[in-house]
């Protein structure tokens, strides 16, 4: 029992899991359907028949019986009459006839023993199969009412079983022919179902199953052969450029991280020289503009004094190279409480009031009402904002407008800063966030690195979204959810 139960419960699972299986359980049991149905419409065809061949003989028994009663009566010849039936009996033991007369006194029967009995008492079957009983009414003829007085219209009735037996003996047959031939018609159209599905599903299927496996184990050089120019062999070649395509840009990606893997070991250790040649400079760059300061106050000499100025501003230049560098190489720590997203957005434009008035450009700022605060480091933020800002001041012409939104979207707090500058090409947008890369000739090319450090510090993200707006448009999101592993670039 135990290896049956098995064996079934892998057929079962054969039948789920396999596409094969489901449609030849369904080509099998719509067959075997027709098949039952067209059975049963033929054997009560068959049973209708044979009732009709009943009939038909009951009623050819009866008019022979009638015609010999008729002419035996007329000749005074019962004992003849009683031989017939005597004959019917030896030749069809199964059938039972008799004539009953008026007092319901059976005459003559091909049962001799029921002579004289009243009808339906000491009347029984030849067998104790279920009876089919044909009856019908023998005419008084004239020269009987003259000769026995008869004023009645019938004098008696034939009365002829047939058992049941008779009937369905032949459709047991029938059945069990049918049977046959059904489970054969069933099993031979199944066979030649299952050899076709398994030539022109199953293979084909298997073969496509096996490179899927193949290439979900890692093997990108599988490959699924499938002949013919159906839909499966379509589905194949389709598959194996898929799988190509695949393959293709895994070498394309793995050439690209090894490229980014060696360039960000070389701007690691840029980044290791720079900040210690930034720690080196920066304090002799400091005695440097004191000592101007105070070379300043005292020279008289116009002339000169325009020259310590524009030394000054060149070591303030250095200065704030240094200072991005460093802020670049080992940025801080954030600080992270509860801040208001729009109040910083707020403080940044108040910081660069002064600028935006000098070249007369426009700020709109559409803010979703009731914006959830967020555990961020306020000051790190404004410096995002106010470095997003500086660039979009510094491209726009009098008369522009800046463009900034805040909204709630899918858990995060998404903000852009948009503006009407040339815009930023294909090209170039897949440079500006890398360190050292600038397009200004007085720009140090860390402002947007440094901007992509301090967002993923919180767990955000920054990117370009080009044709968004007439120029430059900034994406800032920044989760709504604090994580406390904050990554520190």
């Amino acid at each position: 029992m135990l290896f049956i139960h098995q064996k079934m419960t892998q057929c079962i699972s054969w039948i789920r899991e396999s596409v094969t299986a489901k449609v030849m359980v369904v080509v099998i049991a719509a067959l075997a359907i027709v098949v039952s149905i067209y059975s049963h419409l033929l054997l009560q065809s068959r049973q209708q028949w044979l009732k009709e061949q009943v009939l038909d003989s009951q009623v050819m028994m009866n008019q022979r019986i009638l015609e010999s009663f008729e002419d035996n009566q007329e000749e005074g010849h019962a004992q003849t009459l009683q031989q017939y039936f005597d004959s019917v009996a030896k030749s069809s033991p199964s059938i039972e006839a008799r004539i009953v007369n008026l007092e319901s006194q059976i005459i003559f029967s091909t049962n001799p023993t029921l002579i004289g009995q009243n009808f339906g008492t000491g009347d029984t079957a030849v067998s104790e199969d279920r009876r089919v009983r044909y009856m019908a009414a023998i005419p008084t003829r004239n020269s009987c009412r003259n000769c026995h007085l008869q004023t009645a219209d019938v004098m008696g009735s034939v009365v002829i079983d047939y058992p049941e037996e008779t009937i369905e003996k032949p459709l047991r047959r029938d059945r069990l022919y049918l049977a046959s031939y059904a489970i054969a018609i069933v099993l031979m159209v199944s066979a030649t179902v299952m050899l076709l599905m398994w030539v022109v599903v199953y293979n084909p299927l298997s073969r496509l199953s096996r490179s899927v496996q193949a290439v979900q184990e890692g093997d990108l050089e599988a490959r699924c052969v499938i002949e013919g120019k159906d839909q499966f062999f379509r589905l194949g070649e389709g598959f194996n450029a898929m799988v190509e395509s695949i393959n293709k840009q895994r070498k394309e990606l793995k050439d690209l991280h090894t490229r980014q893997i060696a360039q960000a070991d070389r701007l690691a250790s840029i980044g290791k020289l720079a900040s210690g040649l930034a720690h080196e400079i920066k304090n002799p760059l400091h005695g440097i503009n004191s000592a101007l300061t105070v070379v300043a106050r005292r020279v008289q000499d116009p002339g000169l004094q325009e020259v310590v100025t524009e030394i000054q501003s060149e070591a303030k230049r250095v200065t704030d190279l240094l200072n991005n560098m460093l802020a670049y190489a080992r940025p801080s720590r954030p600080s992270f409480a509860p801040s208001d997203l729009k109040s910083i957005v707020d403080k940044s434009l108040v910081l660069l009031h002064a600028d935006l008035e000098e070249q007369g450009l426009k700020v709109e700022l559409a803010a979703e009402p009731d914006l959830p605060s967020l555990e961020l480091d306020a000051a790190k933020i404004q410096q995002v904002l106010l470095n997003l800002l500086l660039n979009a001041i510094q491209v726009s012409k009098e008369g522009d407008t800046i463009t900034i939104a805040i909204n709630k979207v899918h858990g995060e707090l998404v903000t852009r800063v948009c503006d009407h500058g040339p815009g930023i090409s294909d090209e170039l947008a897949a440079q500006i966030f890398e360190p050292f890369y600038t397009t200004k000739s007085d720009g140090t090319g860390l402002g947007l690195a440094i901007t992509r450090t301090l967002v993923e510090q919180h767990n955000g993200s920054i990117k370009l979204l080009q044709n968004d707006c007439p120029g430059a448009c900034f994406e800032i999101r920044l989760p709504i959810q604090h994580e406390d592993h904050v990554t520190q670039s």
